[in-house]
This record gives C-alpha cells, sequence and structure tokens, in this order.
C-alpha cells in the first residue's frame, strides 16, 4: 500500500550546521563500522594426530557456502502464474542475491472455497527451497483487509468467524511447520480497523466496491486509528493461536509508515508494548518500507531502529520497494526522478543502513520481476529478467562485501588458523599428502565460540 501520511514531513528541517552529505556520510560510516562489530565473528581451526599432537603447516581452505542474514524477496512469480515464465531463469536469478523466500497466505486467494486451501501449489516451490537453503516465510495469518477476509467469511453464522481465524492460523502453522518456520502473523493493525469491524457487513459493502488488485484504495477508506488495547486484543489472539501450533517459530507483528510517520510510528511501539505486558509471544517486528516515492531521510530511519531495538525483538525490514519511474522524487532530501540510477543509489543506502543496525535481522525486497510487480517498475530485474542497475548494486553488497573472501592458509606451530568472518555456513578442505583431500562443513555462528578441532591422518 502506498503510504498516505506524509503531511507532517514537509516542514521538516535538517539539523543547523549539517549539510545532507555529512549526515549521509556519518550515519554510513557508523554502519559499516557496525557491520565488523555485529555481522562477523572470529574463528580458529585447530588440527591434531590421532595421538593428539599439533599438525603444522597444513593448507586449509576456507569458503564461506551461505549467509545467516536473511535478504529475502517474493516467490510469487513461481506460483501466480498457472505457466511460470522461465522459471529457471527465474531460479537462477533469485539464489543470485537471496536466501529468504516470501510465500503468499493471503486468506481471499489461498482458500477461494471454504475448506478447499490452495497448499498443495505451494509444496514444488517449497521443496525447491529447501534444496537450495532457502529460508520460506509466510505472509499474512491474519489481516482486516479485502486480502485477509474472503468474501464467503460474511456469508458463515454469527458467531463461527473466530473459531474459523482461529482454526486457519492454527493449521496452516502446524501444517507447515516442516517447511516454514517465520510468520508474518498480523498485519497492519496499528494502520487498519480491527478483526471484529472488518468482518461486519458494512465493512463489506464499503470494501468490496474497491479495485484492490489493480490499484491503490482511496486514502483513509479503510483506517481508522483504533484505541491500542483494542487492537492488541485481536494480535494478541492472533499470537497465542499461531504459538500454540508452532512454539519455535518466528512470530512477527507487521506493519506500515513507522518511518516516515511519527505518530504511527509511536502508536506500533505503544502496541509492541501493550503486547509484551500481556505476555504475548512475539518474535519479531516487521516495518513496511514503500513510501513511494519518497526519499528517506537517513537520520530518520536510524533513529526509528534505535526506538524499536528498545524492545527487545529483531526487527525484520518486511516491505521495502521504490520503483524506476517517472516520477519527482519526494521527501525533501533529495531532488529529481526516480531513474533505476536513483532507485539503485537509494535502495543500496538503504540496504547499508539496514544491514548495518545491530537490531536488524532480515532485509525483504518486495517484488523481484517487473513481469509480476506490486507496482510497475519497482523490480530488481526487468520483465525478460535481466538485471537491473539496482540488482547489480545489491549483489555486489551481498553477495560481495558482505561476503567472506576464500582464505587459503597454512596451520601454524598449535597447527591452528585463525580468520574472521561473516556468520554463515562454510567448507573447509584440509590438503593431505598425495593430493588427498578432507573436507568438512562448519557454522560460524553468532554469540559461539567458533573453534573446531579436527583429527587428521597425516600417513
Amino acid at each position: 500500500m502506498k503510504e498516505q501520511d506524509r503531511a507532517s514531513n514537509a516542514a521538516r528541517e535538517r539539523p543547523a550546521g549539517d549539510s545532507q552529505e555529512t549526515i549521509e556520510q556519518e550515519l554510513l560510516q557508523k554502519a559499516h563500522d557496525n557491520v565488523a562489530k555485529h555481522r562477523q565473528g572470529h574463528a580458529q581451526i585447530y588440527l591434531r594426530t590421532p595421538a593428539g599432537e599439533p599438525l603444522a603447516g597444513v593448507e586449509i581452505q576456507v569458503t564461506q557456502k551461505s549467509q545467516d542474514f536473511l535478504f529475502g524477496n517474493l516467490i510469487f512469480d513461481l506460483l501466480y502464474p498457472e505457466s511460470p515464465y522461465r522459471p529457471e531463469l527465474f531460479k537462477q536469478r533469485f539464489l543470485e542475491l537471496f536466501n529468504l523466500a516470501i510465500f503468499p497466505f493471503y486468506w481471499t486467494t489461498y482458500e477461494r472455497t471454504p475448506g478447499m486451501p490452495g497448499w498443495h501449489s505451494l509444496m514444488p516451490v517449497l521443496e525447491w527451497c529447501r534444496l537450495n537453503g532457502v529460508t520460506p516465510k509466510g505472509h499474512p495469518l491474519v489481516w482486516p483487509y479485502v486480502a485477509g477476509v474472503p468474501e464467503w467469511l460474511y456469508d458463515m453464522p454469527q458467531g463461527s468467524v473466530e473459531p474459523l481465524i482461529q482454526a486457519r492460523v492454527m493449521s496452516i502453522v502446524k501444517g507447515f511447520e516442516p517447511y516454514i518456520h517465520v510468520w508474518d502473523v498480523t498485519n497492519e493493525a496499528v494502520n487498519h480497523v480491527s478483526w471484529a469491524e472488518a468482518t461486519q457487513p458494512a465493512f463489506r459493502a464499503r470494501y468490496h466496491d474497491t479495485s484492490l488488485w489493480r490499484g491503490i484504495p482511496v486514502a483513509g477508506a479503510f483506517k481508522r486509528e483504533i484505541p491500542i488495547p483494542e487492537a492488541a486484543d485481536w494480535v494478541e489472539q492472533s499470537f497465542r493461536w499461531a504459538y500454540a501450533a508452532n512454539p519455535q517459530a518466528t512470530l512477527i507483528v507487521n506493519d506500515y509508515n513507522q518511518i516516515v510517520d511519527k505518530g504511527v510510528r509511536q502508536r506500533f511501539y505503544d502496541l509492541v508494548k501493550e503486547l509484551h505486558t500481556r505476555g504475548t509471544p512475539v518474535s519479531g517486528l516487521g516495518l513496511q518500507v514503500h513510501p513511494l516515492d519518497h526519499w528517506l531521510w537517513p537520520q530518520e530511519v536510524w533513529d526509528t531502529l534505535d526506538l524499536y531495538a528498545e524492545l527487545g525483538c529483531p526487527i525484520h525490514i518486511t516491505e521495502l520497494h521504490q520503483p524506476a519511474w517517472d516520477h519527482a522524487i519526494e521527501g525533501g532530501w533529495r531532488e529529481g526522478m526516480w531513474t533505476q540510477e536513483a532507485q539503485a543509489e537509494y535502495l543500496e543506502q538503504l540496504y547499508r543502513q539496514f544491514y548495518g543496525h545491530p537490531a536488524v535481522a532480515s532485509i525483504n525486497y518486495w517484488g523481484f520481476s517487473d513481469r509480476h510487480i506490486w507496482v510497475s517498475g519497482g523490480g530488481l530485474i526487468d520483465e525478460e529478467y535481466r538485471p537491473k542497475p539496482v540488482f547489480d548494486a545489491l549483489k555486489k553488497l551481498i553477495k560481495g562485501e558482505w561476503m567472506t573472501p576464500p582464505l587459503t592458509a597454512s596451520t601454524d606451530a598449535e597447527g591452528k588458523v585463525s580468520f574472521r568472518g561473516f556468520f554463515g555456513q562454510y567448507e573447509v578442505v584440509i590438503r593431505q599428502p598425495g593430493q588427498r583431500y578432507t573436507t568438512c562443513q562448519v557454522h560460524l555462528a553468532e554469540n559461539q565460540d567458533n573453534v573446531w578441532r579436527f583429527t587428521i591422518r597425516m600417513g
């Protein structure tokens, strides 16, 4: 959804004495420094003989194979068309950048006919994710919006709606437990009406007259600033159902407009505080980031992340999006038009800030190709799946700057090789006499000792 509440930003001024370039450089430098502090760790490899003696002078090759940090995008191109366009090329491009895939669970489309959900269409792509080390994420479970309230629900007997939504949440989370462990449980609670209101006949009449799937609904038509305790009631229920179905899952409360609108920022903060007071099992905070055409102020981005870091839950950037189209840049921080080059520069800046903030656990871009895209021109690859400048810029970060370079070293007198690398899975190849090699898989993990000892027969 396009962010609507921009008026409060129009009159903002940069801090006195600080130029735009100075602010950007200082924050990007802070983010860069944080990467070394929070995204990397020290590791040590020891080689010993079967008798326990250190093996000195043995060559070891260390190669990072995957990343723990989650970089994601929608996988919808492989699901929605009856015959996906060039699916193998799409998969190839996807794996060039991403290890997180978003699967659609919009109630309106997932269960068009009551009792006949479309789980079967997801299974081949879920299996592909499993085989390729891609983490699946489900979005969303509960959403008081046209995409989250199927038409047939309004025709159900009075008193049956809550049991139906409970059954939906619990059956999906439990049923997909072998495959999906990350969920956007609730969507847009502080910006929309409550679940109880969304399922009333009056809501049905005003909602289903819009052309949601082909455009943006009229601003304010489906928004109401409901009191935080009222919003917390249905959010809390939803989380308790999801948690009961899979206590090990990452359960995210997702919303939008927190960065550009200070009122929404505070309301979301207050909602999470209220949920924490109630003991609600929230394990992630979802920040949608698609105020279309608005170049976000770097200081506001950082201040928002700092504020939500106080709540003690990992932050997930859930719906980052900015098209390259013939629109003027808004927001007062930059000027010009949204060219492909501007899109690439802007998104690189945001990725650097998000990745450089220690509270952020994932970054998800909302739409991969221009063939199937939420807003025209927003993809990272074009309709033929050719990389755009933004794809190349992000690839240099994700698969270049933020991956540990391959290392070849020999063990010292203690039989040790030390290195510092990004958190993730690594392959260790130990060279032995006679062109023999021993290959091991290790995980350089956050908050772990990351010391690995191997016994090697060199004879």
